[in-house]
């Protein structure tokens, strides 16, 4: 599940942040994703390098040449053509951009030549490809962006208020889904992951929906009014959860906080 992105005064990211922070868990790793579907003039060779090259630009990768860190992918096969941007920011987060247009009956060659030709956003750079790729020849297209690695340290926030500013801007709303991973030393008892599923509910001012206990993993899912967005689930409203697993190989018990769902 994913869910689409509000104009409430929090940004969900940001409220992810606050929960993970009064868990008291170590910090280890974030992902924020975005997908949508794209309107056909996105599905034109002009406006599709605009979009992605901005948001490349507008999140830190670097798309000079001389950069062997970023990288430009292109595949397709008989029902779609995908092109890709992905890179490294200066903060070490992993960008990936991705568009897959879907083919028409009549298969469309793409040939592989494809290249950044530009690093200045400002209309000037261009993901040149010979194929041509226009609202006429493709049946629908979708974008996907996922941001990996950003620190809740404030960064988090700070990537997650560019991308929404750059789709807003083109006046695409993606559906969204963000979690934050980390860890606490030894195995934690029933009753102190009680104690931190409380803490991190409190902070957002949300209510248990439903637990998953199993051998290996405990989920716990609520709803908060903080957050305006959420799904359903068995007739319910949820947009935040929590998760926990304990390694018998790292003895440390991690634990997962997102909204709306962690395991999509």
């Amino acid at each position: 599940y994913y869910f689409k992105m509000h104009n409430s005064i929090y940004l969900p990211e940001e409220l992810v942040v606050e929960s993970f922070n009064s868990s008291g868990a170590n910090f280890i790793n974030s992902e924020m994703s975005y997908a949508a579907s794209l309107d056909e003039e996105y599905q034109n060779e002009k406006y599709l390098n605009r979009l992605m090259v901005e948001l490349a630009y507008r999140l830190g990768i670097d798309l000079s040449h001389e950069n062997s860190g970023s990288n430009l992918d292109i595949a397709e096969n008989d029902y779609m053509y995908k092109l890709g941007i992905n890179g490294t920011t200066e903060h070490k987060e992993n960008i990936n951009i991705y568009v897959e247009l879907l083919k028409p009956q009549e298969d469309l060659k793409i040939p592989g030549n494809t290249y950044i030709d530009s690093i200045d956003h400002n209309g000037n750079i261009e993901i040149d490809t010979e194929a041509n790729v226009t609202g006429e020849e493709y049946r629908g297209g979708d974008i996907i962006l996922s941001i990996k690695g950003s620190e809740p340290d404030g960064r988090l926030q700070d990537i997650g208020k560019i991308a929404e500013d750059v789709f807003k801007k083109y006046n695409i709303k993606p559906e969204f889904n963000c979690f934050i991973a980390g860890y606490f030393e030894g195995k934690l008892d029933h009753g102190r992951m009680n104690e931190v599923c409380k803490s991190v509910f409190h902070t957002v001012e949300a209510k248990k929906v439903e637990g998953i206990f199993k051998k290996d993993l405990i989920s716990v899912s609520a709803y908060s009014p903080a957050i305006s967005d959420y799904i359903e689930v068995n007739g319910n409203r949820v947009n935040i959860y929590i998760a926990f697993r304990y390694s018998t190989y790292d003895k440390k018990t991690y634990v997962w906080v997102g909204t709306p769902e962690i395991f999509n």
